[in-house]
């Protein structure tokens, strides 16, 4: 239990800047039922939780999904997870939405583009969401 602990470096964290979302504590693992149980307080709480994606454990790759009403989870629902995508080596004065749009779809699906990316002095690579 409390290599478990250990583990999971005892917090679920949201970013850097950001406070943690829970403390894990001994009477969480320790729940009547099999599996812990954590619930979001507000809405916002789970769009930022979605938008972070992706998350991981101990390396493992957790892959968050959020189902309509009266719609039950299938393994369809649960086979792709969005990621951030740096894309260097580009043209000095190149970086443009439509050039973002263009990457994501040879990637996958085109999301969205990180605003400041797309400025040249923020840094030499483009960041894609796909």
């Amino acid at each position: 239990m409390e290599s478990l602990i250990g583990d999971m470096s005892s917090k679920i964290v949201l970013s850097e800047k950001e406070r943690a979302a829970h403390v894990l504590t001994e009477t969480d693992l320790r729940a009547s039922s099999t599996h812990s149980q954590f619930f979001l307080v507000a809405r916002c709480d789970k769009l930022r939780l979605l938008e972070g994606e992706p998350w991981h454990y101990n390396n493992y790759l957790i892959v968050l999904h959020s189902p309509t009403v009266l719609h039950n989870v299938s393994k369809e629902d649960l086979n792709t997870v969005q990621i951030w995508v740096q894309v260097h080596r580009l043209p000095f004065l190149s970086k443009s939405r439509a050039l973002a749009c263009k990457v994501g779809e040879w990637i996958g699906e085109y999301i969205d583009v990180h605003e400041d990316s797309l400025h040249e002095g923020w840094g030499s690579f483009l960041r894609v969401r796909v």
